[in-house]
């Protein structure tokens, strides 16, 4: 406890004052916190985390150790298959690979009815061949020749899609007048 002598007013009064110790790396707080816990570093964690140089000054040390993350492979074949004839034997081999029984010479008949078979049947081909069969298309399929048929009318309906402005020119006299096509610039 220190005393110390404040002139006020020009009448001299003593102040009780104490020091305030503080412990290490913390404050006052946490000095009176009977549960406030502090780091306890051994001198050999010290020692690692640091290197002396020629100067004797610590350098700090980073072991940061890098990985690659790999990256997203895709489940399905890129780039899609495109040719009919090569989906038609890529749809064939997964049939007579999925289906117990099946001969090769009647695979488009085979009945995908068994909703375990169609989803084999129907998940294989899509990583195989690249392409998405929609979820409305799902209803309509039945056998493995549904499968195929419906690769090629997809075909079928890209093409179409591409000749919109063809359509307009070869049907403009039967268009109403206020419908035309603008292509994009």
């Amino acid at each position: 406890m220190l005393r110390s002598l404040v002139q006020v007013g020009g009448a001299a009064r003593s102040v009780h004052t104490t020091a305030i110790r503080r412990s290490q790396g913390g404050s006052v707080f946490s000095r009176l916190n009977p549960w406030a816990k502090t780091p306890v570093v051994t001198p050999t964690e010290a020692t690692e985390a640091t290197e002396t140089t020629t100067n004797d000054t610590p350098v700090p040390v980073f072991d940061v150790k890098y990985t690659e993350e790999p990256q997203f492979v895709s489940w399905k074949a890129y780039p899609p298959i495109e040719d009919l004839e090569t989906l038609s034997s890529t749809v064939r081999s997964v049939v007579l690979e999925t289906v117990a029984d099946t001969q090769e010479s009647q695979w488009e008949t085979v009945s995908l009815r068994e909703v375990a078979t169609k989803f084999s049947v129907i998940k294989e081909t899509m990583k195989r061949t690249g392409k998405l069969i929609p979820n409305h298309v799902l209803n309509d399929i039945h056998t493995a020749g549904d499968v195929l048929a419906y690769f090629n009318q997809e075909k079928v309906q890209t093409t179409a899609a591409a000749s919109i402005e063809k359509y307009f020119e070869d049907h403009q006299d039967s268009l109403p007048a206020n419908m035309s096509f603008a292509p994009r610039k």
